[in-house]
């Protein structure tokens, strides 16, 4: 349905039979395309293709030259404002390129425009003077002086540009006005200008000047129907004034004559709105004449991969940015690697290192990403320096090496020589999408190193950093294909001049239509309008002129918007589609509930084979621990994994002492502490001599288990202090039992206990094991003590009704000990004691004291324990055992 287009070939063979000296200029480089191509199935005979431009490849033609990338303006623009500002005031080009973008970008504008530069620049001055009502504070007479210098920097920047032979857009284009009289004079060929809505002043001042030396046509692309959508605009009535009067319209008559079929869906979710695209492609038998206009850029990736087999061919003009792709992810873990160093100036930090090893393309080094991931976490240090990398090097032999070798680079430039070197070996591993984008990069590192070479800016890692990741977000990927078959895929802007069957809109959302590209700039809207600049209205009124011809030139457009409150972003209908209803224009609504709604995720499940079963055999036989039961009975996924299985929770640099190491420095302390006092009486003066080296012991233990630069660093500082006053408190509260009359022996400290436990009820003879924290005897009661250093209530040691709820968590501490009572128990005579108590002491509960096993509901507790007593309790605890090995049983994920 390519109406336009078509009409215009028409307009062409008549006009202009010879084709040779024609040119063509149009609105972007798809409508040329097709043009092309249309043009072919026209000539009968061989016949020159007329030139076909963009309007800025047709600036180019006029005045000889190519725009300059914008980071290498940058450095241009930073020596002019060296040149132009006095050494005192001067700001280093990490201030610098804060503002100098928003500068550059402004300074393009003005000449695009045609504007009177310096008027233009006086007057931004003299407004902010009259806006500065607290003068000669520092922050305001810096800005006011920073305006004052934006009228020699333009000049100066200019000046340096025509010397270097550089140039940008707006420059491009006042040269190609100022030279258009005599580019007209010397050219014998013509020009149509074809398929615009719109020119910029400078654009219409060359479309004039040769239409008045009958050199050039111009016929206009106007949408008659929905011109609603665009004319509430104020600009708009400006251009029909100016513009719209010059030149021949293609409107009704090149318009698709029946009525527009327009579907508005709303989805609950963009991934719906993409499962629903797929839907529809799907049931379409032609594709050749749709168009899928993806609206919000990183959707791209998500719609391609969503397109079904059913759609043979396709063609995707708006490629995939370059940042999407991984090449570039690990780029962006090296410069955070070091530019983190650099900051710190104290080594790599292991988290930088480790996330660099776990980088997705790492799997093709997999071994040596291993090995060094192994290597950081065994040195037990937060920052590795170069000698703790260079003795790494010496065991691990790998191109992975080469990405880091940071500490070593001096400037930026030996960063980017480091990274060409490393992808001069990735890419023979890699895919060949992949290599298309490190040949991208490659290109791109050999660019910057000969701009560093040429301006050296001298600026930061981290500034670097930040204008690297500007110009490879404005690069793409293409694909290859062809340009006329299938489906396209294509960018909105695009949409212009250019007509098809069935238009797919995604993501229809204000927001993204129209788009809310607001570019920051130094010119405030009061003088944007007084001098004819573009604002943001501008923008959105050009939009909506393409929705309106994409409406004016189709049998289908499909609207999908997203409904979605819980993601970042617009939910609304963009403000063009509300239009539509607001008109009662006949258009079909439906509102897709995400009938793809997430499905329930289901616990995992693994069966028990006769494998896993004598696994469990074997570990039962060997010896088990009361924690294990406590971890079946919390997830039995977790101890088919730790027990089975043997996986361990990863190793890793603690960075603040954990939980874990609190509870084994305590532990260790009282230990060190009460050993001498075993099989003795304790006494409240020998306590208190004890206590008096708390200190020393706690941090003894701290240096020898954690990095002892680090221990009093942080939070650190705190969980020392914290050791230090459980152990304090603990002997405090001993020596008050003890000046209250009570009497307490210890008999062992940290004991090793193990037993086989024989019953009939179980296929095979097991063995319980476990280390006992303390035995003593207080008064004439053995206890049997288990330290925490956490918090226990006396609530969880409460097993009334143990044998009903056993499988519960709640009960895992009692669990534990229940299996210590026995394990002491069935390994010592007991003659002299008259009771026996097994139980908790609790740090973080310590005014509970010790916390015995209670097998009693009412007020009076039900706590002392014999073998026989402990036995029955053990045969409660058999039902978890057979509950592991039956092999009907499996082991089920508990989901929380």
């Amino acid at each position: 349905m390519d109406s336009f287009l078509k009409r215009l070939i028409g307009t062409i063979f008549k006009s202009h039979p010879d084709t040779e000296n024609l040119s063509i200029i149009l609105p972007n480089q798809r409508a040329g395309v097709y043009l092309k191509h249309h043009l072919k199935q026209q000539f009968t005979q061989g016949q020159f293709l007329p030139h076909i431009y963009t309007f800025d490849s047709f600036i180019e033609h006029i005045v000889n030259a190519k725009k300059t990338p914008k980071i290498e303006l940058l450095f241009l623009l930073y020596q002019a404002y060296q040149d132009s500002t006095p050494d005192v005031t001067q700001e280093s080009f990490d201030r610098f390129v804060n503002w100098g973008a928003t500068v550059l970008e402004d300074f393009n504008t003005l000449d695009l425009y045609l504007s009177p530069v310096d008027t233009v620049l006086e007057q931004l001055k003299h407004i902010n003077e009259i806006h500065n009502w607290t003068p000669n504070t520092t922050l305001s007479n810096n800005y006011l002086l920073f305006l004052q210098n934006l009228t020699p920097l333009y000049h100066r920047f200019i000046d340096l540009l025509k010397s270097a032979n550089k140039n940008y857009q707006g420059l491009l284009y006042r040269e190609a006005v100022e030279q258009i009289n005599i580019f007209s004079t010397h050219t014998t060929g013509s020009f149509i200008f074809a398929g615009f809505n719109a020119f910029t002043p400078s654009q219409w001042y060359i479309v004039q000047e040769l239409i008045n030396q009958d050199k050039a046509q111009l016929y206009w692309n106007l949408p008659t129907r929905y011109d609603f959508l665009y004319r509430q605009y104020a600009f708009i009535k400006n251009i029909q004034e100016e513009q719209w009067s010059v030149g021949q319209h293609y409107t009704n008559d090149t318009a698709n004559q029946t009525a527009t079929s327009i579907n508005i869906i709303s989805t609950g979710r963009a991934s719906s709105s993409i499962k629903y695209t797929a839907s529809l492609l799907k049931n379409t038998e032609n594709t050749n004449d749709t168009a899928l206009i993806p609206l919000k850029q990183d959707q791209v990736a998500g719609i391609l991969e969503s397109i079904p087999e059913t759609v043979k061919s396709m063609n995707i003009t708006m490629g995939l940015p370059l940042k999407m792709f991984q090449s570039y992810s690990l780029i962006q873990r090296f410069f955070l690697l070091n530019i983190n160093a650099r900051q710190q100036n104290s080594g790599y930090y292991y988290r930088d290192l480790i996330t660099l090893t776990e980088h997705p393309l790492m799997t093709l080094y997999s071994q040596a990403s291993q090995e060094w991931k192994k290597a950081v976490i065994s040195k037990q240090k937060l920052y590795l320096t170069q000698e703790d990398l260079d003795n790494i090097n010496l065991t691990i032999q790998s191109p992975f090496n080469i990405l880091l070798e940071g500490l070593k680079c001096i400037n930026i430039q030996d960063y980017l020589k480091l990274l060409n070197r490393f992808f001069d070996h990735l890419k023979q591993k890699i895919s060949a999408t992949e290599r298309e984008t490190l040949f991208h990069i490659f290109t791109l590192n050999n660019l910057f190193i000969s701009w560093m070479d040429i301006y050296q800016p001298g600026f930061s890692l981290k500034t670097f950093y930040t204008l690297y990741h500007q110009l490879i977000s404005q690069e793409q990927i293409n694909f290859m294909g062809e340009p006329l078959e299938g489906l396209q895929v294509m960018g909105f802007l695009e949409l212009q001049s250019l007509a098809f069957d069935h238009v797919i809109l995604c993501q229809a959302n204000e927001g993204y239509l129209p788009s809310e590209d607001k570019k920051p700039s130094y010119i405030p809207y009061d003088i944007r309008l007084q001098h004819g600049l573009p604002t943001h209205e501008v923008k959105q009124g050009m939009e909506a002129m393409i929705f309106a011809h994409v409406l004016n030139h189709s049998n289908q457009v499909t609207i999908l918007y997203n409904t979605d409150t819980s993601t970042f972003g617009s939910n609304e209908l963009s403000r063009y589609v509300q239009q539509l209803l607001w008109k009662n224009l006949p258009v079909t609504c439906y509102n897709l509930s995400d009938y793809l709604d997430s499905q329930s995720i289901l616990p995992l499940d693994i069966a028990k084979t006769k494998t896993i079963y004598q696994s469990l055999k074997q570990w039962m036989q060997k010896g088990i621990s009361p924690s294990a039961l406590g971890t079946y009975t919390y997830n039995p996924i977790d101890f088919y994994k730790k027990y089975i299985l043997g996986i361990n929770p990863q190793d890793e640099i603690q960075e603040t002492i954990g939980e874990q190491l609190l509870g084994t420095v305590v532990h260790n302390t009282l230990q060190d502490l009460y050993t001498p006092f075993i099989n003795t009486n304790l006494t409240s003066d020998a306590l208190r001599q004890a206590s008096a080296t708390i200190d020393t012991v706690v941090e003894n233990h701290f240096y020898s288990n954690f990095e002892s630069s680090r221990v009093y660093q942080g939070m650190n500082y705190l969980i020392v202090y914290i050791a230090k006053h459980f152990v304090k408190r603990f002997i405090k509260q001993e020596i008050q039992s003890l000046e209250k009359g009570h009497r307490i022996k210890i008999l062992h400290l940290e004991k090793t206990l193990k037993t086989e436990y024989i019953s009939d009820t179980l296929p095979f003879n097991i063995t319980f094991k476990g280390i006992v924290d303390r035995v003593d005897v207080f008064d004439n009661t053995l206890r049997i003590i288990d330290y925490k250093t956490g918090m226990v209530l006396p609530s969880q040691l409460n097993i009334s009704n143990f044998n009903e709820k056993l499988l519960d968590y709640k009960y895992a501490k009692a669990i534990q000990i229940i299996i210590y009572a026995y394990l002491y128990l069935n390994n010592h005579n007991l003659t002299d004691i008259q009771t026996v108590n097994a139980g908790i002491i609790s740090f973080k509960n310590h005014s509970t004291g010790f916390m015995p096993l209670n097998r009693n509901t009412n007020r009076k507790p039900e706590t002392a324990l014999s073998i026989s007593t402990v036995n029955n309790l053990m045969s409660s605890i058999e039902l978890i055992i057979i509950d592991i090995l039956t092999i009907e049983n499996n082991f089920t994920e508990k989901v929380t």
